[in-house]
């Protein structure tokens, strides 16, 4: 299969992020029984994206760097995989506590905690397999052929990490009432990451920016969620479920885009500028938002219009905030790809929501 590139990438994105919208309005009764669901669906997907996405964005700095070879023998790449592993897991646990925490206050239908845990850490160990070795697989293939890989990173991890998180978290509802499945699903992940820890095979810089940064931005992106839940009961915002997830990733897909250009351009000593790097990846401002009228077409025409206004003023502000963060933590002497990306991910997460509800109390609600 021939991977779509550069300008396709992020259309690409929306088109998978249309099946996303699709499982969560197939489920909308499950939604509205249990509104902490829009919760975690954006929090994982922007955990998987951000855990998962910044190995990728470490991955091609240091293919392009030519610190590594493309290959798995390597064993500076198969301690990043491990590493990525570990944190995902830790916050896995970490959205899991918050979840419930905000169900209590929040919500009258519960779930249990221990149901809740499993759900995220599920999620997490599948997405690990799904994600991880195919787009490395996909990498290594663009690097030999020569290609600009800035582009495969965050809009690939985003659309696949974004399609399963829904399915896997829905799907996983029907083994979360078995409790010995539970108990010993969660045992063997504790084993697994004890081995990990054991072997010394995690490198304790990217834990040590990456960790803490995830777990803090991860629960902000499902508090875009909560946005909606507040709101769930107006059919317009219903509707616009199906483009959400396609909105929320576009975002981030281009923050993320712009975020490796500028992640490689400071490490070369290219250009510090913002234009400059702008320029390189220009097509990328039109793939993001051709993919956005792609996506929000099918959510009705109304809410095409409440999405477009709101993105105007959402995409601005991404590149802004991707801009400046990649190049304080870099002037910190700190690895923008550990930092920028979850943050990025996380506004897009609460920027994408909280304008479109804006837009749509402006329009359609005075």
């Amino acid at each position: 299969m021939k991977f779509p590139h550069e300008k396709l990438s992020l259309f690409f994105l929306a088109l998978i992020e249309l099946i996303a919208g699709s499982i969560i309005i197939f489920n909308l009764e499950t939604v509205l029984e249990f509104p902490i669901i829009l919760f975690l669906i954006p929090a994982l997907m922007n955990l998987r994206g951000a855990v998962y996405g910044v190995l990728i964005l470490r991955i091609i700095k240091l293919l392009t760097l030519g610190i590594i070879k493309p290959s798995f023998k390597e064993k500076n790449l198969r301690k990043n995989i491990q590493t990525s592993f570990f944190i995902g897991t830790i916050a896995s646990c970490i959205v899991a506590i918050i979840a419930y925490i905000f169900q209590i206050i929040y919500f009258k239908a519960h779930i249990s905690f221990l149901e809740i845990l499993t759900i995220s850490i599920l999620t997490n160990f599948l997405s690990f397999f799904i994600i991880t070795f195919p787009l490395i697989f996909i990498l290594f293939y663009y690097y030999k052929k020569g290609k600009s890989l800035e582009f495969l990173g965050a809009p690939y991890v985003a659309a696949i990490s974004d399609v399963i998180t829904p399915f896997i978290l829905f799907v996983s509802f029907n083994l979360i009432f078995i409790t010995i499945f539970q108990i010993l699903f969660l045992i063997i992940i504790f084993i697994f990451l004890v081995v990990i820890f054991l072997r010394k095979s995690l490198e304790k810089e990217y834990i040590k920016e990456n960790l803490p940064t995830i777990s803090i931005t991860t629960w902000f992106s499902g508090l875009g969620g909560m946005f909606y839940a507040r709101v769930i009961n107006f059919t317009e915002i219903q509707n616009i479920l199906i483009a959400s997830p396609a909105y929320n990733a576009l975002l981030g897909g281009i923050g993320g885009i712009l975020a490796s250009r500028l992640s490689i351009s400071f490490h070369l000593g290219l250009s510090f500028k913002l234009l400059s790097n702008i320029s390189y990846i220009k097509s990328a401002y039109l793939a993001f938002f051709a993919g956005l009228i792609f996506s929000s077409f099918f959510a009705g025409l109304r809410e095409l219009f409440i999405i477009l206004i709101s993105s105007i003023f959402s995409v601005l502000l991404i590149t802004l905030i991707t801009y400046y963060v990649s190049l304080t933590t870099f002037k910190k002497g700190l690895d923008p790809d550990n930092v920028t990306l979850p943050i990025v991910t996380t506004s897009g997460d609460l920027l994408g929501p909280a304008l479109v509800i804006v837009t749509f109390l402006v329009f359609f609600r005075t």
